[in-house]
């Protein structure tokens, strides 16, 4: 705090107005870094999460954004009051990835059934899983690899999209 408060040029005091604890500042910060992304309509489920999935890939290219999200996901861990803007944040960063299952759902592109919740987990955490946890940089592959196996996962009949 004492760092950031300088560089800013302000008071402790100041940072601790605006941001009650340390963890709230760097979910704040991290959001700031995370862009959002829009998925346009183009009419292809597929290309649409294949669309929003290399959008995030180029998260995991950028250190500043790779650093904001490991320091988000400590910052909660440390304070479980940054969970609401946190989660907030999370629904409207994986919003592109609903809005693209609706879509489809109404082209009967993929089955009326998929569960939309579980569909966003499956969109986004291939990417956190590999970066964060595997501590590999995800790549193209991974991302068309990810693809493949949601569109034959939503297909319906059991074809592939």
């Amino acid at each position: 705090i004492d760092a950031v408060a300088r560089r800013a040029g302000v008071a402790r005091s100041t940072i601790y107005r605006r941001w009650a604890t340390k963890q709230a500042l760097v979910v704040d910060a991290a959001r700031i870094e995370l862009k959002e992304l829009e998925i346009p309509d183009i009419g292809s489920f597929r290309e649409e999460i294949r669309m929003y999935m290399m959008g995030r890939l180029s998260w995991f290219l950028d250190d500043a954004s790779t650093k904001a999200t490991e320091a988000s996901l400590a910052a909660l861990a440390e304070d479980p009051s940054t969970e609401a803007p946190f989660g907030a944040r999370t629904e409207m960063l994986i919003a592109p990835v609903v809005a693209a299952a609706e879509r489809a759902k109404l082209r009967g592109e993929i089955r009326q059934d998929v569960d939309i919740a579980a569909l966003k987990g499956l969109v986004a955490g291939p990417l956190t899983f590999t970066a964060n946890y595997l501590r590999i940089t995800p790549d193209l592959a991974l991302v068309d690899a990810v693809v493949d196996i949601i569109c034959r996962g939503v297909a319906p009949d059991g074809g592939t999209i």
